[in-house]
């Protein structure tokens, strides 16, 4: 039985003996560097430290050329090279040791030794006979010295408002969660609204460094997608600032696993993976404590979570299923996310909407109800894991199916998936609907679907065919067609991703033209296809230079 393998689709760059100097720059512009498999940080461990290397005799061994050979080694190690675990040699008619001497440091013998064996009973006091009750674990609050930072460093926790009034006016920032939720939360509902804003307003949060952490994170993740209108909005508020706050500050390090915690960290790798790339070992840290966190919170803390949490919990969990599989199909299969438990149905997040999630929590002056908190926007969600199911679900089909009935059972699954879409996130083309769908169901809608055409294009891709109405020049004409009849903002709030998705399916369309023969009028339309994506992508990937005079006027609409 022949096997295909699905995990690594090569990144095709965007260029091609038969382009233009000017489209040959302007794909070279929008395609990422190759991930290469050698580029993996664990093969370059393995082979960089051989099985002689690691060999007591290699640790231990010396030059016997160096000076260090001559120098005897001495009965009591001094301070440093105690606390360093290494030999200490001090040559005849010194006072210094070797080591001291090349790091420049003085030599002393001051700190105290203790004495070998098990401690004296009789010195130490009585050991305690009952647990304090507020002692709990190690690194969780409750064991937390007041005004001491988290970080065991000794050094006094910073405020939420002074950590906040480091990145920006308040104003702003408040304006930042406004545009997140507006325009970004329907597309990654992990956040309540009125939840956060109570808990910025208040008292408990005050000395919260994960939860400063994860206010900044919205920040600049928000930032990140949002380039044209935080590039006029709020210049002076920064993606490097916002992470510079986060890693300088220690906000995260050394935290108990919280849902605050995952989201922080998810945010974080959202925003540096746009700014870096996909390959950043920033970006990769990031996406891997989320990972580790809620895997952990949903193994052994669960039961312990509140009912909102864990709605909120489930969603994180599939943004990071979604988020591994599109690693894998950009070739980059290192990220392993792997389910808990086979059976995910119950995993699957509740339709409900803002204001089910959270009903107690009654509208104040600082958090105002929004229209937006009675839309349902977990259908859209739901659709989306479906689309991506498919692909795990082929590579299973892989197993005892030949490529091209495991492609026809794909493309099944993914045109079912689109003709039983919610009525709010079907497409229409360009015929009007009424009432008009709102802002996050567009936004759902154009992820949906664009998603859905990224994974043909690789089915197809690896699985070849030749089934009539299936090729990379159907696929990227269904892109145009969305691009076309829908307005750039729509596109511009599902951030970098898109981009990424558009690109793909425009590599494999310009793999298949180029072994197509030139010339004829047939070869120019679609060779005309290759301009209209290359200007989408133009238009799509806007990248602020901070040098820039007059701000790009927004396009996102303030509906």
């Amino acid at each position: 039985m022949r096997l295909v393998r699905l995990s690594c689709r090569p990144r095709i760059a965007f260029s091609s003996a038969f382009l233009s100097p000017q489209e040959h720059e302007l794909s070279v512009a929008h395609s990422p560097p190759p991930f290469s498999r050698s580029q993996s940080l664990i093969p370059q461990i393995l082979h960089q430290t051989s099985m002689s290397q690691l060999t007591p005799t290699s640790r231990t061994s010396i030059d016997p050329t160096s000076p260090a050979a001559d120098a005897p080694r001495t009965k009591k190690a001094c301070d440093l090279c105690r606390s360093r675990k290494v030999k200490c040699r001090v040559a005849d008619n010194e006072r210094i040791c070797e080591g001291c001497r090349d790091l420049g440091v003085s030599c002393t013998y001051a700190r105290p030794r203790r004495r070998r064996g098990p401690p004296n009973r009789h010195v130490q006091g009585p050991a305690p006979t009952k647990l304090d009750d507020g002692l709990g674990h190690p690194g969780s609050p409750a064991t937390r010295e007041p005004g001491v930072s988290p970080t065991g460093n000794g050094h006094p926790a910073r405020s939420l408002k002074n950590i906040l009034a480091s990145l920006g006016p308040s104003h702003l920032i408040l304006e930042l969660l406004d545009d997140w939720f507006r325009f970004v939360h329907p597309l990654a509902p992990i956040l309540h609204r009125q939840h956060l804003l109570h808990r910025l307003h208040s008292e408990e949060s005050e000395n919260d460094q994960v939860f400063a952490a994860l206010v900044i994170s919205v920040c600049a993740v928000t930032i990140s997608t949002l380039r044209r209108k935080s590039f006029e909005s709020y210049p002076g508020i920064t993606f490097d600032k916002c992470i510079e706050i986060i890693e300088q500050g220690n906000l995260l390090q050394s935290q108990p696993i919280s849902l605050d915690y995952c989201i922080a960290w998810y945010h974080v790798a959202s925003a540096v993976e746009v700014d870096a790339g996909t390959g950043n070992y920033r970006s990769y840290r990031a996406i891997r404590e989320a990972m580790t966190g809620v895997d952990w919170l949903l193994c052994y803390a669960g039961d312990e979570q509140p009912a909102p949490d864990k709605e909120r919990l489930k969603r994180l969990y599939w943004l990071l299923f979604m988020w591994q599989v599109g690693s894998e199909i950009q070739g980059q299969p290192h990220l392993a996310f792997v389910p808990f438990n086979q059976k995910l149905e119950h995993l699957r997040p509740m339709n409900i909407t803002d204001s089910q999630l959270y009903p107690d929590l009654a509208s104040s002056a600082d958090t105002p109800s929004w229209p937006e908190d009675e839309i349902h926007f977990i259908p859209g969600l739901n659709s989306l894991i479906d689309v991506f199911l498919t692909w795990e679900q082929s590579k299973k089909d892989l197993t005892h199916k030949q490529p091209e009935e495991t492609l026809k059972c794909a493309i099944s699954r993914i045109q079912h998936i689109l003709d039983n879409l919610p009525p709010d996130l079907r497409w229409t083309g360009g015929l009007t609907r009424f009432p008009q769908p709102v802002w996050g169901h567009k936004a759902q809608m154009v992820n949906i679907l664009i998603t859905a055409l990224s994974l043909k294009s690789n089915f197809l891709q690896h699985l070849g065919s030749l089934l009539p109405g299936l090729s990379h020049y159907d696929i990227i004409c269904d892109v145009l067609e969305i691009l076309q009849h829908l307005p750039q903002p729509v596109f511009e709030v599902n951030g970098h991703s898109l981009v990424v998705k558009i690109r793909d399916i425009g590599a494999a369309y310009l793999s298949e033209l180029s072994q197509e023969s030139r010339g004829g009028v047939e070869y120019n339309e679609r060779h005309a296809k290759v301009h209209q994506v290359l200007q989408a992508l133009k238009n799509l990937d806007f990248r602020p230079h901070p040098d820039a005079g007059d701000p790009i006027a927004s396009t996102v609409e303030t509906e």
